[in-house]
């Protein structure tokens, strides 16, 4: 079934909607974590240092926190994969945000192209130049979904 490009666009922008408010959820959160966890009198006063880390960094330092901290309850999550399964969040979020789209509404089977620009490795990309369906932009965006989620349990823990 072919389906009408407006309506492929339309379900690719509430995807990639959901995909990017769930980062965005998971690096905010991860970033008010942070200035609990670097200074629990006045998390204020850490604010500008956050804001100048990558994500990258800020999963570091959570980790070099927790792991300083034996008090911190981190049952129910593996941090180590989730650090993982976060820094892939961050690239499948780098690839949809930076990336260029088409929709080819008659090929059936995938018709949204995703070309990379070339500072992102597309040999790493399983979602680079072939077709995507509405439904695996979807799984991309729960997957991110995902991290966010877990994070959250974690976070929830810290009692901040």
């Amino acid at each position: 079934m072919v389906q009408e490009h407006e309506e492929v666009e339309t379900a690719l922008s509430r995807a990639l909607l959901r995909l990017l408010k769930y980062f965005n959820l998971l690096e905010v959160n991860l970033g008010l974590s942070l200035s609990f966890l670097m200074n629990e009198s006045d998390p204020k006063d850490t604010y500008s240092s956050i804001a100048k880390m990558s994500l990258d960094r800020k999963i570091s330092k959570l980790m070099e926190l927790v792991e300083a901290e034996p008090r911190i309850d981190t049952s129910g999550i593996d941090l180590h994969e989730w650090t993982q399964r976060a820094q892939r969040a961050r690239y499948v979020r780098n690839a949809f945000v930076h990336g260029s789209w088409d929709v080819l509404p008659y090929r059936a089977e995938g018709p949204i192209q995703l070309s990379l620009p070339p500072w992102i490795d597309e040999d790493r990309s399983e979602y680079s130049n072939h077709g995507l369906s509405v439904r695996d932009v979807e799984e991309v965006a729960d997957e991110v979904g995902g991290v966010y989620g877990q994070f959250m349990h974690f976070r929830q823990k810290l009692e901040i």
